[in-house]
Parts: C-alpha cells; sequence; structure tokens
C-alpha cells in the first residue's frame, strides 16, 4: 500500500515540475517578446495609445489657436492707436467750429 502512495506522490510531484516548466518556458517568451511589441498591444496600451494620439491633436490646434491670438493682439493694438489717433483729430475739429452736432 505504502508503496502505491509514494508512486502517486512520484506522478504528481513529476506533472507539477512539468506544469510549472511549461510556465517557465511561457514567462520567459513573454518576458522577452512583450517589450519588443512581438505579441502585440493589450487592449489597455491600445486605448491609452489612442488617448495620447487624441490629447496630440488638441495640442495642435489649440497651439494653431494661440498663434491666432497672437495675432489678434496685434490688431487690437494696431486699431487702439488709430482709434485714439481719431478720437484726437475729431475732438480737434470739434474745437476749430468745423464739427456741428
Amino acid at each position: 500500500m505504502s508503496l502505491v502512495i509514494i508512486i502517486w506522490d512520484v506522478k504528481k510531484h513529476s506533472t507539477t515540475l512539468e506544469l510549472m516548466q511549461k510556465d517557465l518556458e511561457a514567462n520567459s517568451e513573454f518576458r522577452i517578446k512583450y517589450p519588443r511589441g512581438e505579441l502585440g498591444q493589450s487592449s489597455g496600451e491600445a486605448e491609452l495609445f489612442m488617448l495620447v494620439e487624441h490629447m496630440a491633436g488638441l495640442i495642435e490646434s489649440m497651439d494653431e489657436e494661440l498663434k491666432g491670438m497672437r495675432n489678434n493682439k496685434i490688431n487690437i493694438d494696431f486699431l487702439k492707436e488709430q482709434v485714439s489717433k481719431l478720437q484726437i483729430d475729431v475732438e480737434k475739429l470739434i474745437r476749430n467750429g468745423n464739427g456741428e452736432y
């Protein structure tokens, strides 16, 4: 009876060792190939990549808008100067009596 138990334990341990060896081989393959991108991307990584691409597009559009706003500031400053000059000219005309309401 004890010989049967010993043989059964040996087979059980042998099977466990074989499974562990296969897991170790699969782990080694994963550890080597995954960083290289040979196993593809996980769904989480693919989602993050799409988010990065989306954010890059938003940043580009914001950059273009910011450049346009810089031009607007220059135009606004120019127009302010022109309005100030016009106000001075109108006041001169009024003072000289050439302007009537």
